[in-house]
């Protein structure tokens, strides 16, 4: 409990950040986000959703999307998000650290 001269902690909330046709996608998302979620929302378009505090300043953080049967990029297996289908299609996501998603780009 903050003191009378202390201010509470901000408090989380969900967003939601849309994923592209790419197999990377990079947003500014609140640093110390905590992915949740990712799959086709109402509309039927690919997002995933994060935890965030809103006050907190952003960072580039990259989603990389793959497909069954695709290379999974370098360190990426262990940043596992979740797996969803569209259509016939079935896609597994990851959010690797953006060091390795520059490394596979160069």
């Amino acid at each position: 409990m903050p003191t009378e001269n202390e201010t509470a902690p901000a408090a989380h909330t969900i967003w939601k950040y849309m994923l592209g046709p790419a197999d990377i996608v990079v947003h500014d998302i609140p640093v110390g986000a905590k992915a949740l979620s990712v799959g086709p929302d109402p509309q039927g378009n690919i997002a995933v959703w994060f935890i965030v505090a809103p006050d907190q300043p952003t960072e580039k953080r990259a989603i990389v999307l793959v497909g069954t049967g695709g290379p999974i990029p370098s360190n990426a297996a262990k940043d596992f998000l979740g797996t969803f289908v569209v259509g016939e299609y079935v896609w597994h996501a990851f959010t690797p650290p953006m060091s390795d998603v520059v490394q596979k780009a160069s």
